[in-house]
């Protein structure tokens, strides 16, 4: 199921100049846009700034790509994972290289304690930008 196709809910949340400008700017160019929430502690770390703590809810507006490399790297993203193998089909993560010769991406977590994951490029789905995370 799409994730356009499945029915709003709706939340309350503060929406700051600068990101009403890029709501205008999405809704003019047609770009998919939403808040995600958070599970899990893969996020979280010490940096209060940069942390997505569990429970967090995350703006995003999805990233138009053509090959993988024009994916942003170290950047806080919403990616989905394509395949039934996946027990997670959207994943709060960075991505933090693509090897485009051996067809694999490494996707960093924040949280220290957390190993760096590899997966298949053939596995990246929809990507999404995080532009503002909304703490509990």
């Amino acid at each position: 199921m799409r994730i356009e196709d499945t029915p709003p809910i709706y939340i309350n949340i503060n929406i700051d100049a600068e990101l009403k400008n890029k709501i205008k700017k999405w809704d003019n160019n047609g770009t998919f846009y939403a808040v995600f929430p958070t599970v899990g502690d893969s996020m979280t770390c010490n940096d209060t700034e940069k942390s997505i703590p569990h429970g967090s809810k995350v703006f995003v507006s999805e990233i138009k790509y053509k090959h993988p490399i024009e994916i942003p790297i170290r950047k806080p993203l919403v990616i989905e994972l394509k395949g039934n193998r996946f027990k997670d089909k959207y994943i709060c993560k960075t991505f933090s290289f693509f090897d485009c010769v051996n067809n694999v991406a490494r996707l960093t977590s924040y949280n220290p304690t957390l190993k760096d994951r590899y997966i298949s490029i053939n596995d990246i789905g929809r990507v999404f930008e995080i532009h503002k995370v909304f703490k509990d």
